[in-house]
């Protein structure tokens, strides 16, 4: 077996040392799915009925059955102490906690069999048909009636408008993204970072669990540097942090974050510091499996200076295949971007 020549020469993830295995005919003879406490839980609560849903809604949020419980027949009583033992082992899964027995012990009383769970993996879900973990991008620029064009290359791994089959829906990690624009005379870095990660945790009835987000690298932050050559290069870090909600479908997320940016540049105007509190509102929304919308704006507020900084992005991103898609953007005083990406 070769199994090296199907990984990068200069440095593998695990998610590429499992797709090697699928490039080797008969290798790999059958694929099992075990699916997780949560696909579990979830699985056994669709099956709820509406007053049934209900009632376990209440008893997710303050821990208690009410006194109704009792009058519901004994199958109904089942489903939902089967529930409400799922939910003890999402938030507690290493812990054999009292709530859990007393669960239990109600349970055992009942003289119903609940139906087996079975929870089928869909091909979207299967890690080997993730798309490749590097990718490069050629972007068609318009900004202030000037074009030009742009070279993106990631090291790995995968944003919220990336194809989404075998990687989480809802979140991106990415290492060493770096822009360059060029010309018929230069080429030039735009932007760089070491690393970004978004985590989007839509809130529900059982959970509420916060959305965060931070990136290290180099901000490109135009008009706060003495030099006028179209780039400003600042050091640092962003952090977010707040709340996210589904709206009417799990197709449609927005968000509400906090935002802390902390940078340094040794050619910034008045102090080469810039240290701004902000705030970052958010949209994404899934039109279709292949087609996806991210809307965001956020707001700055440097406290060395007396001025704010807010950016807006509107982006839609189409899959052609596993590894290819294209997109189209629209940034601050409407530039416009056409691109192509290739994984």
């Amino acid at each position: 077996l070769n199994l090296i020549a199907h990984v990068p020469f200069y440095y593998v993830i695990p998610s590429d040392s499992m797709k090697a295995l699928f490039f080797e005919d008969g290798l790999v003879k059958n694929v099992s799915f075990r699916p997780s406490i949560r696909k579990v839980f979830l699985e056994r609560v669709k099956k709820l009925d509406l007053s049934t849903v209900k009632e376990f809604e209440v008893y997710a949020k303050t821990g208690v059955f009410s006194n109704s419980i009792a009058k519901v027949d004994e199958q109904h009583q089942a489903l939902l102490l089967d529930a409400a033992i799922d939910l003890q082992d999402l938030r507690h899964p290493n812990s054999n906690n009292q709530n859990k027995n007393n669960l239990l012990q109600q349970r055992a009383k009942l003289n119903f069999i609940s139906p087996e769970i079975h929870v089928q993996a869909k091909p979207s879900d299967q890690p080997e048909n993730s798309h490749g973990s590097s990718r490069i991008g050629l972007i068609y620029q318009e900004k202030s009636a000037i074009k030009s064009g742009l070279l993106e290359y990631r090291f790995a791994l995968h944003d919220l408008l990336d194809p989404q089959a075998g990687l989480p829906q809802n979140s991106e990690l990415e290492f060493f993204n770096f822009r360059f624009q060029f010309s018929s005379s230069e080429i030039k870095l735009q932007d760089m970072n070491i690393f970004r990660v978004f985590n989007l945790n839509p809130i529900n009835f059982f959970e509420t669990k916060p959305s965060w987000g931070a990136e290290l690298g180099l901000q490109n932050k135009l008009n706060y540097c003495a030099n006028t050559d179209d780039t400003c290069f600042l050091t640092g870090a962003l952090i977010k942090y707040g709340y996210s909600k589904n709206l009417f479908a799990e197709n449609l997320i927005l968000w509400s974050m906090a935002t802390a940016n902390l940078r340094y540049g040794a050619t910034l105007l008045n102090s080469k510091y810039y240290t701004a509190p902000g705030f970052e509102f958010g949209l994404l929304y899934r039109l279709t499996e292949n087609s996806a919308l991210l809307a965001q704006f956020n707001r700055e507020h440097p406290l060395e200076r007396k001025n704010y900084d807010q950016n807006y992005k509107v982006q839609f991103r189409h899959t052609l295949s596993k590894n290819t898609s294209f997109g189209l953007s629209i940034e601050n005083d409407f530039n416009k971007f056409l691109a192509y990406y290739y994984f």
